[in-house]
């Protein structure tokens, strides 16, 4: 079981973790809301243009 937690002992891998957590969050609550309003299609261009964000940061 070492294999899988000894990577996120590393300070940048804990640091990349909470970021993805906090990526993954803000976008199922964003995605959620737009699908149960009705706005899909705003959705799928809300995707296309987070996820360079996403990468850039």
């Amino acid at each position: 079981m070492d294999w899988l937690l000894e990577p996120f002992q590393l300070g940048f891998q804990q640091r990349a973790l909470v970021g993805a957590l906090i990526a993954v969050v803000m976008c199922s609550v964003v995605g959620t809301w737009l699908v149960l309003g009705g706005t899909s299609f705003f959705g799928d261009a809300f995707v296309q243009g987070v996820l360079p964000g996403i990468a850039l940061a």
